[in-house]
């Protein structure tokens, strides 16, 4: 059964899915955005959305909804061995959001879902399963699997937002580079026992790191640097303990989701486009998640490849280059951002007595004598200082599209 002819199919509709379509929206351009999962969860997943996205998003008048849904983290306060040493505070940082935005992704994913109703032009269908496509000199055929049968849809571009697991870069046969970082960690969201209100507070020491961010409606997220590479069937190894033994910290009977254990990757695709297809997000690169920059790097080549489509099918720009500025321009930016997340991971997550002094004495000297360094450290935190985080920041894109 023919399902439509659509400029612009959308697989996959996580949070940098459904942002490219509310960007497509904007410009006019009719797309269907296609989502393989029926029920959402609604677990937290990611929750920091940086100043940098918080700009992207108000372009599009979002930010304010999503800024009164969530809750502003203005500070992180930093402790080694159960001693405050220092803090980083955001509220210097220059732009409209001197903040990051802590709000779980299910909420992020509600509010963009629900604005694509404003627009007809775009189509929005569930429990749509892309089996595979196959490309032509002018568009592809998609066959994907409904519940009412197999359906065929054609698209004169594709946007693989689907994910780490990604059919689209799967079926292109696109190469990639990963790695696996020799750590692990758990992590469950809990009732906020502590007082520490909107701060996060970051907890290092000899025995493993533990990370707290706040969460809307009471809520405290904590996550925990796992001793055991395997934490399946470790009953030992629990949020509450380690937080206890970490921290000082009683979350006894505190605890609202289930435990998740997780250990961080990288991956990088070689080249993030084929022809009339292109990847999106964590379909095209994935990071260590400590840091929270892998959402926000999705949503920054969305905000990218939005304004290519824009260009190639409203203004008739030549595609291949503009594909060719995005896969360089974005690589460049997922690269300066994941080394960052390893370098804040590899600092955090050193054991042993005299690591923990090391750590603590440099944490210490650079955020109490280096003053003068605060604002910076803080931008760098918030992604500001990310090359090419939002389309603002990508030289002469105006020029480039208008050849």
């Amino acid at each position: 059964m023919t399902g439509g002819h659509y400029p612009v199919v959308i697989v996959g509709a996580g949070p940098v899915g459904l942002l490219l379509g509310n960007i497509l929206g904007t410009y006019g351009i009719r797309c269907l955005i296609l989502e393989r999962k029926t029920n959402r969860s609604r677990a937290s997943m990611a929750i920091g959305v940086m100043p940098p996205s918080l700009e992207i998003l108000q372009k599009l008048g979002l930010a304010d909804n999503l800024v009164s849904s969530g809750l502003r983290v203005e500070r992180a306060i930093v402790h080694e061995n159960q001693r405050r040493i220092g803090e980083v505070s955001f509220r210097p940082i220059a732009g409209e959001f001197p903040f990051i935005l802590s709000i779980p992704q299910w909420r992020t994913i509600k509010v963009l879902r629900t604005n694509l109703q404003r627009f007809p032009h775009v189509s929005y269908l569930e429990c749509m399963d892309v089996q595979g496509f196959k490309p032509g000199p002018n568009g592809s055929e998609l066959k994907v699997l409904s519940p009412n049968g197999e359906l065929l849809f054609q698209a004169d571009y594709i946007a693989g937002c689907d994910g780490y697991r990604s059919t689209v870069r799967n079926q292109l046969g696109l190469a990639v580079n990963k790695k696996a970082y020799d750590c692990s960690f758990v992590m469950a969201d809990f009732s906020d026992n502590t007082g520490f209100g909107s701060d996060a507070h970051l907890f290092f020491g000899p025995h493993g790191s533990v990370e707290s961010f706040p969460l809307p409606g009471g809520l405290r997220r904590w996550i925990c640097q796992s001793l055991d590479c395997d934490l399946e069937g470790d009953r030992h190894s629990t949020v509450e303990m380690l937080v206890q033994q970490r921290c000082g910290i009683n979350l006894a009977g505190c605890r609202t989701s289930e435990y998740s254990a997780f250990s961080p990757h990288w991956m990088l695709c070689r080249n993030y486009y084929r022809g009339n297809i292109a990847l999106c997000g964590d379909s095209a690169h994935v990071m260590s998640p400590i840091g929270g920059q892998g959402m926000n790097t999705g949503f920054a080549d969305a905000e990218l490849l939005g304004f290519i489509y824009h260009s190639i099918i409203n203004q008739n720009a030549q595609a291949e280059p503009l594909f060719s500025l995005y896969n360089s321009v974005r690589k460049r930016a997922f690269r300066v951002a994941a080394k960052r997340a390893e370098r804040g991971m590899w600092l955090g997550t050193r054991q042993g007595d005299l690591a923990s002094q090391l750590r603590g004495w440099f944490i210490q000297t650079f955020l109490t004598r280096l003053r003068s360094a605060r604002k910076q450290l803080a931008a760098y935190f918030a992604m500001q200082t990310i090359p090419y985080n939002h389309l603002g920041n990508v030289p002469n894109i105006q020029d480039r599209t208008s050849r």
